[in-house]
């Protein structure tokens, strides 16, 4: 299927240091621009293609003649630049100070250099970027309560960003010093230990002590500090639809999803599949060797009794009597991989585990501004529950990410990373009707990765796009 226009450049400027009202328009000489965003980034990222012949900045020397974009002595890092980009349906990712999204000037390279060009990439990053680096905003205080506030508190007060975070509360506290870490690296250990609220698991019961982890991520709308599994839940969510199919239609005919159940009226999809690369079947020796189905915690207290030091906690994916689960908290399809009976249970009924995993108590129970003789009188008490973050969360962040495709469709700015599509994919069989398939490729996936590529002639959206489980989720569920 042809690709029917490019991307519409309205902005791609690079405003100088030393003078700020001085400005490039890079437009003219881009042959290509990559624009990423990624669930396991803090920063969104933008990379341009130029061809530079000489006539980009007036020469400071001689008012008549014209130099190249580095000789006018641009390009030598940390300059604000100005980036907008629009879709065919007038969605957009729009890059600009006065909407407090910025992008600073990262890095420059020279690709190719001859007499009468040059040739030469540039990217700019999002500038908490360049925040994150400074010794002001490192972190330093006394940081205590639930950490979902403390992800505010680090964001807005230490990063002093001016954009929006869109956080989900949670659960649990975290009591801790800074110890000068990086806002970045101070939320992302915090991403490890949070546990979602208001989340209900497969057992209908509360997350604590059965799932936890968040990812912090930057999109061009703005930060997020998300539950990895609310992120997965489809309630209240538009999910786009995209298939892949072989037979050749027009460019404005958009396939039919038919592998959704629900009415039984398949619907047009909001685009095709113009490419997939499929890694499809789970890796199950890589799975028992990362501990994702079960594991058994050693947490070590050294402040109880000796026979009470050592605690052990199990924690399995629940299965019925089929070795059917939907898993600990939220997943994207029918069920999880079914294993062998022999690794389910053993001779002797008990569940089987597939690693063991030693860690040592957290301590550090001073809360908010308490007076010495209260920090000495709860030097026993826990920072946090080890039991209940731990495993949880190592399980979840190996489960989440256990299924992955890649797909290209036509450019779509609409997209975000941490967004969920569903996308269909051709059954492999005999039938003589192709159907999408239901108990497999096709479902629900997350956007983990994102790239929109645009040059003169086309522009595409590449996806990375991660799942746990296998099978189409009916409406209903």
């Amino acid at each position: 299927m042809a690709v029917k226009e490019s991307l519409k450049f309205n902005f791609f400027e690079i405003k100088s240091n030393q003078n700020p009202e001085e400005t490039v328009d890079l437009r003219a000489g881009t042959a290509r621009i990559e624009y990423r965003e990624s669930v396991f980034s803090p920063y969104i990222e933008v990379t341009g293609y130029l061809a530079d012949t000489g006539n980009a900045v007036e020469d400071k020397d001689d008012s008549k003649e014209s130099v190249g974009l580095l000789d006018g002595e641009f390009g030598t890092g940390t300059e604000e630049i100005v980036f907008e980009i629009e879709d065919q349906k007038g969605n957009k990712v729009a890059l600009a100070n006065e909407d407090g999204l910025d992008l600073r000037l990262s890095s420059v390279t020279s690709a190719k250099q001859s007499f009468q060009n040059q040739t030469y990439i540039i990217t700019a990053v999002g500038k908490e970027a360049f925040d994150n680096t400074l010794v002001r905003r490192r972190c330093r205080r006394h940081y205590s309560g639930k950490i979902s506030t403390l992800v505010n508190t680090i964001f807005k007060g230490d990063l002093g960003s001016a954009n929006n975070i869109d956080i989900d509360p949670t659960i649990n506290e975290y009591h801790e010093w800074g110890n000068e870490r990086y806002p970045f690296q101070m939320i992302l250990d915090l991403q490890k230990l949070a546990i979602p609220d208001s989340l209900q698991t497969s057992e209908g019961k509360n997350a604590l002590g059965k799932t936890a982890g968040y990812l912090f991520w930057q999109t061009s709308t703005g930060f997020n500090f998300k539950s990895l599994d609310k992120l997965f839940d489809t309630k209240d969510k538009e999910i786009k639809t995209f298939v892949e199919n072989k037979k050749a239609s027009a460019d404005a005919e958009l396939p039919l999803v038919s592998s959704l159940t629900g009415d039984g009226k398949p619907a047009p999809a909001d685009g095709k599949i113009l490419f997939s690369y499929n890694q499809r079947s789970v890796n199950a020796l890589a799975e028992f060797e990362s501990s994702a189905r079960g594991t058994v915690l050693e947490v070590y207290n050294p402040n109880l009794p000796p026979e009470e030091q050592y605690k052990y906690n199990e924690l399995f994916v629940e299965t019925d009597g089929d070795g059917k689960s939907k898993g600990n908290g939220v997943t994207a399809g029918r069920t999880l991989p079914v294993l062998n009976k022999e690794y389910r249970t053993n001779a002797d009924g008990e569940k089987v585990l597939f690693g063991i995993e030693r860690t040592r108590a957290a301590f550090s129970p001073v809360k908010g501004q308490q007076t010495v003789e209260k920090q000495v009188e709860e030097t026993g008490q826990l920072n946090y529950d080890v039991q209940a973050t731990f495993q949880q969360s190592h399980q979840n962040y190996r489960q989440k990410m256990n299924m992955f495709t890649e797909i290209v469709i036509e450019a779509d700015l609409s997209l975000h990373a941490g967004d969920l599509v569903y996308c269909e994919f051709e059954e492999m069989t005999t039938k003589k009707t192709q159907t999408g398939s239901k108990r497999r490729d096709s479902g629900i996936y997350m956007i983990a990765d994102l790239c929109h590529y645009g040059d003169g002639t086309k522009a595409f959206t590449g996806l990375n796009l991660v799942r746990d489980a296998f099978g189409v989720k009916s409406p209903s569920s």
